[in-house]
């Protein structure tokens, strides 16, 4: 989807290999870290809707804006709540939220940056990309969105993370842009290679192509998504010079044959696009850019209302009603209730595991929480079962283990899996089948070990209930 053009001579390789390595100095790991979470996601893993939710809610900030984006009249149009990440992806899709999730990821890069005006133009115009893109394609080819809108969004990923991290060379760049009417040359001149290679490498570097398989193809003038792609990065290119300026007439013209209707409606098209763009920037948390938008009416803006945690778990525990009575799959019902747990609690580990009654083993399903890679291992998640672990799940109901509260039980034996998560307590509950024990649920607050209170065991185990509830009912559509 980015040019694939043969490197002139004066154009080194090394140059923009001790680019990337200054950047990777700087603080990109962490936008790289997170882009490369999301391009390994799976979709084809049963697994890979748990794995999406996992790398979004290790970040509040960004689990926060995802709810409030994904409740938006322009994502959710029918207004039903959604209150849990899990819930989000049901709603939304896989992709549609791992989008989301990247697109937070760049715009908090380009925010925590000594941002100049160039970044934050770069930024504006990459998301409009990505928007008018989409939204043509799906006009007209809906079945590849997530490619277009990435391979969208990234097209300019070079000059943005330039931007952000210009190591002394941007007055001497924009210096060069005022000499060369060719800007790639001006690149070249001034940093010994353009921005577009540095997008290229970019991407390479933090792997993204898993995610981009489709949009990193070669061009080809007659793969619809591709065009769009081109339009909507024409379109953006073009905010500058003004919506009646004759080169956006002229992309105009083209989303009129793309989409096959008429220029009115063709702009019209183009026009609502923008609008929804500059909205889903306000949206993220990126200040409103003035001059590069249609105009709109403007209304003032509401600050969201805060939720305390009880009036969140509320919320929560109505969407896990709903998604019973939708009979959704078991999967998404059990990452619900541990996200409820995770969030409302604000726990550090939450984890789902199976009882092997053969093996006398718990094999961990499910899991939230940064030790997630350690203790999911395929070669070591199953754990076996202690003595201590089975009288506190055949008192069937929720438990809240510290020294006080299991002083009466020989916790030195405790299980492998209680040992490697490393609290000091810690609230387990039995996850049953009617009467019969089948598994359990475990939450701990291991880094700063804050003490729980009484409500915190009543709300865990409300939450903890749905688990049973979802077993259960699967059971019965099962018979």
């Amino acid at each position: 989807m980015f040019e694939q053009t043969s490197k002139p001579a004066y154009m080194s390789e090394q140059h923009l290999q001790k680019w990337l390595m200054r950047l990777s100095e700087q603080e990109l790991p962490a936008f790289a870290h997170t882009a490369r979470s999301l391009a390994y996601v799976s979709r084809n893993e049963d697994s890979s809707a748990n794995d999406l939710s996992n790398v979004i809610l290790h970040d509040s900030a960004m689990t926060a804006r995802i709810l409030r984006i994904a409740n938006s009249f322009h994502y959710n149009p029918t207004g039903g709540a959604i209150e849990t990440v899990s819930y989000a992806i049901v709603v939304l899709g896989f992709e549609q939220v791992r989008s989301l999730a990247l697109t937070i990821s760049m715009i908090d890069t380009v925010l925590g940056a000594d941002a100049q005006s160039e970044v934050k133009r770069e930024m504006v115009c990459a998301y409009h990309a990505a928007i008018q893109a989409q939204r043509l394609a799906k006009v007209t080819q809906p079945e590849n969105l997530e490619a277009t809108y990435i391979g969208a969004l990234l097209h300019r990923l070079g000059p943005i993370m330039f931007w952000c991290f210009p190591f002394g060379k941007g007055k001497a760049l924009l210096q060069a842009y005022k000499n060369y009417p060719d800007t790639k040359l001006a690149e070249r001149k001034t940093l010994g290679f353009d921005l577009d290679s540095l997008t290229n490498l970019l991407v390479s570097e933090w792997n993204l192509s898993a995610m981009l398989e489709s949009a990193l193809q070669a061009e080809c003038p007659d793969v619809r998504e591709n065009s769009a792609v081109q339009i909507g990065r024409a379109i953006s290119n073009n905010l500058t010079n003004g919506w009646d300026s004759a080169e956006m007439g002229k992309q105009i013209n083209l989303a009129a044959e793309f989409l096959d209707v008429e220029l009115i409606a063709a702009r019209e098209h183009v026009y609502s696009s923008a609008r929804i763009a500059s909205e889903g920037l306000e949206s993220f948390g990126f200040p409103a850019t003035k001059g590069l938008m249609p105009p709109t009416d403007e209304k003032p803006t509401v600050a969201p209302p805060v939720v305390d945690s009880f009036e969140l778990e509320l919320r929560i525990l109505r969407q896990l009603t709903q998604m019973l009575a939708q009979n959704l799959d078991l999967n998404q019902v059990l990452m619900a209730v541990l996200e409820g747990i995770y969030r409302v609690l604000k726990m550090d580990q939450v984890v789902f595991a199976l009882i092997d009654k053969r093996s006398n083993q718990l094999c961990v399903k499910h899991m939230l929480g940064k030790r997630r890679a350690v203790v999911m291992n395929p070669t070591s998640n199953a754990y076996g079962l202690s003595e201590f672990s089975k009288k506190i799940l055949e008192q069937g109901k929720p438990t809240w283990c510290n020294q006080e509260n299991t002083r009466h039980f020989e916790t030195s034996k405790n299980d492998s899996l209680i040992k490697l998560l490393a609290a000091d307590e810690y609230l387990i509950s039995p996850v049953q089948l009617n009467t019969r024990v089948i598994g359990l649920v475990y939450a701990d607050r291991y880094k700063d070990q804050t003490p729980f209170v009484d409500a915190n065991l009543q709300s865990f185990s409300h939450l903890c209930s749905h688990a049973s509830l979802a077993f259960t009912i699967l059971s019965q559509n099962k018979k």
